[in-house]
């Protein structure tokens, strides 16, 4: 359970971050298990990982993939999805699937694009592995194509590959069915990251929330930070109920909004947002025919996935759907507004070092739970090399002279 007031140490503080999703949560557990003293202050635990009332269904982060060695290691693997049971909804009113036989119409696509996430993959899959050892942003330089599908329109990554079919058929409804954007305002890399799950594993989730914080339960405390300020020897975390807390290190790992709130970050990505409705009822044909729906990017809803209780989550841009166009007969029983859901839309790239001692960690650049693990991972580091730094030069100043 978090810290009540009376478990708040001292005001003085070695490191404070901010925040609790998975980012700051994979910090904490960095340094917990390194022994560095911390604390961590936020609004809730677990960030856009949020559970339906009843507990059944994800009504934020929905899937992982099984390529996500930190992460799943807290998460409890559910249903996997069958990709050949995803409905993609095209502009035109065509519906596709994996082995639709119209895709056969477009194999020289097909093929182009496979041997394309292949290499994507491999790539990606060495980036993670930089990540927590020389930070997000300089990984992706360090790969001069990463570095370039980064900054890549995902509809120029269409042309120049000769992708169109593909891309109205499958991309452009998968791109906006799970990251609620468009070929034209997405990256090449968000977009290759989106396809994954074609070629990978995935799998419906519950967090284990409760593992990932055992051992520092106390050190979280619930609270609001309003604004940090610097001063000669550290910062001052200013927060809703405990005022001001005085910190040598502070490590800011909330949504981009807050963080540029708080850092005063002159440019961040542009954000997305969705409503999330969890409803019990019938679906209409053709949409009772798949387990996931993906719409394409005219369209206002963005996806329609049955769980394997039988609930339905409706994932839409619209405070109040049409659900007569999907359902016969239905009954909303929980919603959630995510606004923003995430920053997605252009190519900033945010640093880890943000100040002497100040870093930022999360989905800044890349959205994902198993890259915000990584960049949590990354800020502990350089947390932990801040604070040994400080302690050898302590050393050497109390060392006697040569003499």
């Amino acid at each position: 359970m978090p810290a009540n007031r009376e478990n708040l140490p001292g005001s003085a503080q070695d490191t404070i971050i901010v925040g609790a999703g998975i980012a700051g949560l994979a910090c904490a557990q960095r340094l917990h298990d390194s022994g560095h003293p911390f604390i961590v202050i936020s609004d809730d635990v677990g960030g856009r990982i949020r559970r339906s009332p009843d507990g059944g269904t994800n009504l934020g982060a929905y899937y992982v993939r099984s390529d996500y060695t930190h992460f799943n290691r807290y998460a409890q693997l559910g249903r996997r999805l069958d990709r050949l049971a995803i409905k993609r909804h095209s502009e035109a009113g065509g519906t596709y699937i994996l082995r639709s036989p119209r895709l056969l119409l477009h194999a020289p696509q097909v093929v182009r694009f496979l041997r394309l996430l292949s290499d994507f993959r491999r790539r990606y899959n060495q980036f993670k592995t930089r990540t927590p050892v020389i930070g997000q942003a300089a990984a992706i330089r360090s790969d001069p194509k990463l570095s370039q599908l980064y900054r890549q329109r995902a509809s120029e990554f269409v042309d120049e590959h000769r992708l169109g079919d593909l891309a109205n058929q499958l991309l452009e409804p998968g791109i906006h069915g799970t990251a609620f954007t468009t070929l034209k305002e997405t990256s090449a890399l968000t977009m290759l990251l989106a396809a994954l799950p074609i070629v990978v594993p995935t799998y419906e989730f519950t967090a284990r929330l409760d593992l990932l914080v055992a051992g520092f339960e106390d050190r979280i405390i619930p609270d609001h930070v309003t604004a940090i300020s610097s001063r000669r020897d550290g910062y001052i975390v200013h927060s809703q109920v405990h005022g001001q807390l005085l910190s040598r290190r502070v490590v800011i790992a909330t949504p981009a909004d807050s963080a540029a709130r708080l850092l005063g970050l002159p440019s961040i990505k542009k954000p997305v947002d969705a409503h999330m409705f969890l409803v019990e009822g019938t679906l209409r044909h053709p949409f009772s025919q798949a387990d996931v729906n993906l719409f394409p990017a005219t369209d206002d809803t963005f996806a329609i996935a049955t769980q394997a209780n039988g609930a339905i989550l409706v994932c839409s841009k619209l405070r109040d759907p049409d659900l007569n166009r999907y359902f016969s007969r239905w009954r909303v029983v929980a919603h959630h507004y995510w606004d923003p859901a995430f920053h997605i839309t252009g190519d900033d790239l945010l640093e880890c070092e943000q100040g002497p001692n100040l870093f930022l960690a999360g989905d800044h650049n890349i959205v994902g739970l198993e890259d915000a693990y990584l960049t949590g991972l990354h800020a502990a580091s350089r947390v932990i090399e801040s604070a040994r730094n400080e302690s050898d030069e302590h050393g050497r100043s109390l060392a006697p002279a040569d003499g």
